[in-house]
């Protein structure tokens, strides 16, 4: 839905209303923060101004569209509140006139524009986990399905090295190739179809938050929030048994993760829970006030629609 904010107060008995003087100041802009969502999102995106495509626009279409004395249309963008110049050529493309504002949908601004695009990366970073998983369980049902011959192999290998090795008269190299190695030619198929098992599920669990929050669904931020929330005990034990940068950067991203669906998404009621987040997200559609623009002037013209 398309909201207007209030205008500022009308002006004093007698005095002439802004909008019908022209050339009439515009009134201070809010404070912003540096960080502009919708202006990010326009430069990809494009912007979104209905008033740019359609033929004709009227007085009644001021709050999105306005005609210059030279006969330039400028048209307003609902997400990023800039006004652009519009291209001729594309008059008619939306249609002969404005529907009625009450009808204009009105695009992701504001909370929802960020809370948008943080989804996204968050989603971006669970996709990366699912095909890992994904990989990995490939990977072992390739190995269990040819587990003899593969370990028939590396047995051969192992012995092959350490034979050359041993007639130089040096000890055997214990890289880290080489004890994976070992690992593999002792390997029994109950472990793996263990990791199998376990990898389908995370590559299964991963994807389907991906998919959710790309969606912006409530439930995949419910569902990503336990999930994290259950594998920091195994981080935290993988972490005290060895110090890794992997690991540090993997447990600082969960636990942002974790505190942002919970403090900024308000989960589990937390800040009033779902009900103060769907208001504080119909809030963040409300575009600023026009100048001249007064709740009386406007009466059934306000900037609302769903």
């Amino acid at each position: 839905m398309v909201t207007q904010k209030p205008g500022p107060t009308p002006p004093k008995p007698g005095a002439t209303p802004p909008d019908e003087v022209p050339g009439a100041p515009l009134h201070d802009a809010p404070e912003r923060s540096r960080w502009h969502p919708e202006t990010l999102t326009c430069a990809f995106e494009g912007h979104v101004a209905p008033a740019a495509r359609v033929r004709e626009v009227g007085a009644e279409d001021r709050l999105l569209a306005m005609v210059t004395a030279d006969g330039v249309r400028l048209a307003r963008c609902l997400r990023c509140d800039a006004w652009v110049v519009a291209d001729p050529s594309e008059f008619g493309s939306g249609g002969d006139r404005l529907p009625p504002l009450s009808e204009i949908k009105m695009p992701q601004r504001g909370k929802a524009l960020k809370d948008a695009l943080v989804l996204k990366l968050i989603a971006v970073d669970r996709a990366v986990h699912a095909i890992v998983f994904a990989l990995v369980a490939v990977i072992v049902l390739v190995l269990e399905l040819h587990l003899a011959p593969v370990q028939g192999d590396v047995r051969q290998f192992l012995n092959d090295t350490q034979a050359g090795v041993a007639g130089t008269g040096q000890g055997a190299s214990q890289s880290f190739f080489i004890r994976q190695l070992h690992h593999l030619a002792d390997v029994n198929r109950h472990t793996l179809l263990v990791v199998l098992f376990t990898a389908s599920v995370y590559a299964v669990l991963e994807g389907a938050e991906a998919f959710g929050l790309w969606r912006q669904r409530r439930w995949a931020e419910y569902l990503t929030a336990i999930a994290t929330a259950g594998f920091l005990p195994l981080e935290l034990h993988e972490l005290a048994d060895r110090v890794s940068v992997g690991r540090v950067i993997a447990l600082v991203v969960n636990l942002a993760v974790l505190g942002y669906l919970l403090w900024a998404k308000r989960l589990f009621g937390i800040r009033g829970g779902v009900h103060e987040d769907e208001a504080e997200l119909r809030t963040a559609e409300i575009l600023p006030a026009l100048p001249g623009q007064y709740p009386a002037a406007d009466a059934g013209g306000a900037l609302s629609g769903s």
